[in-house]
C-alpha cells in the first residue's frame, strides 16, 4: 500500500509539472518542433538532476526548506506580472505577446524540479528501485504529460473560442496566485507541525443528542413559519 501511494505521489507530481508546462507551451503559439525541442531538454534535464542530485537529498532537503518562501514569492511576482502584461498588450494594445511571456510560466521552476527530486529520493529506497530507473521513468511521464497537454490546448483554444494570449495571462494570474498562497500558507504548516494540541474534549452522548434535537426543532420551527408566509400570500 505505502509503495502504491508513493508511485502515485511521483506521477501526480510529474503530471502537474509537466500540464504546466504543456499549457504554457501550447497558448504561446510556439511550433511543434520547438515544443518537442523544449520537452526533450526538460526531459533530459529532469533526469540528469535526478542522478546527480541523488546522493545529496538532505543538503537538497535543506535547501528547499530555506528557500521556498523568497522563490514561491518571487515565482509569484513574475508569473503573475507575465500575466498582467499578457493580458494589458492583448487587450489595450491588441499585441500578442504570448510567446515572450510564456517564458514566465514554461521557463525551468525550481519548486517543481526540487518536488520531483525530493519525492523521487524517498520513494526509491521505499520501492526498492534506484533513483536512476525512476528518474528515467519520471523523465518519460514528464515528456509525455507535457506533449500530451501541448497539443490537447489547441482544442482549448477552438472550444473556448478565445484568443491564446488571454488564456495564457489568465493562465499565468492563477499559477502566480496558487505560489503565493503556497508561500503563504507553508510557513503556517511548519509552524502547526511544531504546535502541540490539547487533547479533544469529546461531549456526553446526551448533549450531543440534545444539540441535535434543538437544531431539528429549530430547522422545523423555521420551515413551518416559511410555508406559512407562502400560503398567505
Amino acid at each position: 500500500m505505502l509503495s502504491v501511494l508513493w508511485k502515485i505521489g511521483i506521477l501526480s507530481t510529474t503530471i502537474i509539472f509537466g500540464i504546466k508546462i504543456g499549457l504554457a507551451l501550447g497558448l504561446s503559439g510556439l511550433s511543434r518542433r520547438v515544443a518537442i525541442l523544449i520537452t526533450c531538454v526538460y526531459s533530459l534535464a529532469l533526469l540528469g538532476l535526478v542522478i546527480l542530485v541523488s546522493k545529496h537529498l538532505i543538503f537538497l532537503h535543506k535547501l528547499a526548506s530555506t528557500y521556498n518562501y523568497p522563490i514561491f514569492i518571487a515565482m509569484s511576482v513574475i508569473i503573475f506580472g507575465a500575466g498582467l502584461h499578457t493580458l494589458r498588450e492583448w487587450k489595450v494594445h491588441g499585441k500578442n505577446r504570448a510567446t515572450t511571456c510564456c517564458l514566465a510560466l514554461a521557463a525551468p521552476c525550481p519548486c517543481c524540479y526540487a518536488s520531483v527530486l525530493l519525492t523521487i529520493g524517498l520513494a526509491s529506497p521505499v520501492l526498492g528501485v534506484s533513483s536512476a530507473i525512476l528518474g528515467k521513468y519520471t523523465a518519460l511521464v514528464l515528456g509525455a504529460t507535457t506533449l500530451s497537454t501541448y497539443f490537447l490546448s489547441k482544442g482549448i483554444v477552438k472550444l473556448t473560442k478565445k484568443p491564446s494570449p488571454v488564456l495564457l495571462g489568465n493562465l499565468m494570474l492563477l499559477v502566480g496566485f496558487y505560489f503565493l498562497a503556497s508561500a503563504i500558507i507553508m510557513p503556517n504548516i511548519a509552524g502547526l507541525q511544531e504546535f502541540k494540541m490539547s487533547p479533544l474534549t469529546i461531549p456526553s452522548v446526551k448533549t450531543s443528542l440534545a444539540v441535535v434535537a434543538f437544531v431539528i426543532a429549530l430547522g422545523s420551527v423555521g420551515a413551518f413559519k416559511s410555508r406559512k408566509k407562502s400560503i398567505l400570500r
